[in-house]
């Protein structure tokens, strides 16, 4: 993990690098000797963030740091906890994109930060979860929903998480109470994870 102005990660691309710079933030591009990392099917870096049994309605996402352009693709998981735990099949790491679908995560949006420090509205459907998973832009996570696509790219996302806010469920599966809005500083919640889209695997660094 790496902090300033937000929660961001340095990672090896697929070729073993740090990337191009910044390394330092979430991104999807890699590293600028493997070309690969600028299509879909390269790498992107993601957060797997969780917060309790009780799950949280997120309704919108801020970004501290953005360099060139800042679209995220966010999911949550919608599927049975074991022991409030994910279940093996749901685990992010050895996992692509395609498999954590079809093990009950959802796709919940594609996203256009904007400007920083600018509370980002999401999650249009109001999902409650207690695991959810924001990445840089990738179309594997699905299409669809969010902003028009017309306002995303690929291959130039750099940003760094400053804060989610979003309504604590009071039981898990309820639904939730506005009196329990929440406001969460990022730098205590995430892991940092590398994620393969298609061909590869999604590993915890």
């Amino acid at each position: 993990m790496y902090s300033g102005y937000g929660l961001g990660a340095t990672a090896a691309s697929n070729d073993g690098t740090l990337g191009s710079q910044p390394d330092h933030a979430f991104d999807n591009d890699g590293s600028a000797s493997s070309y690969t990392d600028y299509a879909p099917d390269g790498n992107v870096d993601a957060a797997l963030l969780y917060f309790g049994p009780n799950g949280v309605d997120i309704d919108s996402l801020s970004v501290g740091y953005i360099n060139g352009d800042a679209d995220i693709s966010v999911l949550a998981y919608t599927g049975s906890l074991v022991g409030g735990a994910l279940p093996a099949a749901a685990a992010i790491a050895n996992h692509t994109f395609a498999q954590l679908l079809s093990a009950g995560w959802s796709f919940i949006g594609n996203y256009n930060m904007g400007s920083t420090n600018t509370a980002k509205a999401i999650n249009s459907d109001n999902v409650s979860s207690s695991y959810w998973l924001i990445s840089a832009y990738t179309t594997s996570a699905g299409t669809g929903k969010g902003d028009s696509t017309s306002l995303l790219s690929f291959g130039n996302d750099y940003f760094k998480l400053s804060a989610v806010s979003g309504i604590v469920s009071t039981t898990t599966g309820s639904v939730p109470e506005p009196a329990s809005a929440l406001l969460i500083a990022l730098g205590l919640l995430g892991f940092r994870a590398r994620m393969r889209d298609t061909r590869g695997n999604l590993l915890i660094a």
